[in-house]
């Protein structure tokens, strides 16, 4: 009974802890300018866009980089057969996902933070080392949410632009830490690039950073990459370096919708983290126990990849065929420079049934288009040789 009370009391306390926290996070982000209220990448334009007028009529749906091949069978089973139990809380299931992913990933259970996604998990980190002004190091452009966080709270970012093939310049971007640097920050395959750095380029980068400032390194596609997981810095975690690795279900596995991610780092990394996190206590009971059967699904996996490769391989010959800048991607999207106003190249493919994604890069406008089924790069295809 006393150890029972014990553990109650403290798991009360955590709660209660991280409720501080989030109930201070509005006041925290609201004192910068670039606070955003949705506390999403994309801008409330492209949000009205793409969510507000509906989507009757579309063909393709190509602007989240979701994949429409997952989740696997083996998954989706173990969703239906959660749903009888879905009134209790997944307890001893989500400790058994923390189990299942620190033997795959090779480290103890104390190394894995898990998060609804990896949003939840970028977010505690801007917040965690951008507080009190904290500089972080970043590739520009990169995937923003970490680097929005972190300046929602005062933090200060320092950019490193892209080399002229779109790859981060991990020289630079190590030239460029100070004694002022609280974190550094990678995406490997780069979002929304779709380059890569080999992983021996990415590992040296970590191991001779991680001595003056901790690294986070978002694999969210890894699994596309050309080396695959041997591409990882997970074995400079393993190593004790100060490295943050933060991974995702929401791509290869196809959990997008089911929002299930970890990050995997050093026990006194991820405590920073944790009072602006949930420990993946906002994990769902289906989330949890399709993750769980997802996890060393190779097959479903290898087909993933595979698929993709396929339908990237058509999107290839549509760009080729309009005489487009072809960027190769190590992802499932892809990147290309459009010869008109961005806004103006959205809404015409919109009118063609297809929804993709443009920047504006050094006065630059370009295109991210998502990898979807077949018949989704058919639509787009057709559409980009109508609308170019």
């Amino acid at each position: 009974m006393k150890t029972s009370l014990t553990r109650r009391q403290a798991l009360k306390a955590g709660t209660l802890a991280a409720s501080a926290a989030f109930v201070n996070l509005p006041s925290l982000f609201a004192k910068s300018p670039s606070y955003n209220a949705e506390f999403l990448s994309m801008t409330d334009e492209e949000r009205a866009f793409y969510y507000f007028e509906g989507q009757e009529g579309v063909k393709a749906r190509l602007f989240a980089n979701e994949n429409p091949f997952g989740p696997s069978e083996k998954a989706i089973a173990a969703i239906t057969n959660s749903l009888k139990d879905s009134y209790m809380y997944p307890f001893d299931e989500r400790a058994e996902l923390q189990r299942k992913i620190a033997a795959y990933e090779g480290v103890s259970e104390d190394h894995i933070l898990l998060g609804a996604g990896s949003t939840q998990l970028l977010m505690a980190a801007g917040v965690a080392f951008g507080m009190k002004g904290g500089e972080i190091v970043i590739s520009h452009p990169t995937f923003d949410s970490l680097p929005k966080y972190a300046e929602g709270v005062g933090g200060k970012l320092v950019k490193v632009d892209v080399d002229s093939g779109l790859k981060q310049q991990l020289g630079k971007m190590a030239d460029a830490v100070s004694s002022k640097t609280s974190l550094v920050y990678s995406v490997n395959p780069m979002n929304p690039t779709g380059t890569q750095v080999s992983g021996k380029e990415m590992r040296d980068f970590c191991n001779s950073v991680s001595d003056r400032a901790p690294v986070f390194v978002d694999e969210a596609y890894i699994d596309y990459h050309p080396e695959g997981l041997k591409a990882s810095t997970i074995s400079c975690v393993q190593q004790g370096k100060n490295v943050i690795v933060c991974k995702t279900f929401s791509k290869v596995h196809g959990f997008a919708g089911l929002r299930v991610g970890y990050c995997v780092a050093k026990p006194d990394l991820l405590a920073k983290m944790k009072p602006f996190s949930t420990g993946g206590f906002d994990l769902s009971r289906p989330a949890v126990l399709a993750a769980t059967a997802s996890v060393d699904d190779k097959a479903f996996l290898s087909m993933s990849v595979q698929q993709t490769e396929e339908s990237k391989q058509l999107l290839y010959k549509g760009l080729r065929a309009v005489g487009a800048s072809l960027i190769p991607s190590f992802t499932n999207f892809a990147m290309f420079p459009i010869d008109m106003n961005g806004s103006t190249f959205l809404s015409r493919m919109k009118e063609k049934g297809v929804l993709v994604r443009s920047w504006n890069f050094k006065n630059q406008d370009w295109c991210r288009v998502s990898i979807g089924r077949k018949d989704e790069m058919e639509a787009f295809n057709k559409a980009l040789a109508q609308v170019v």
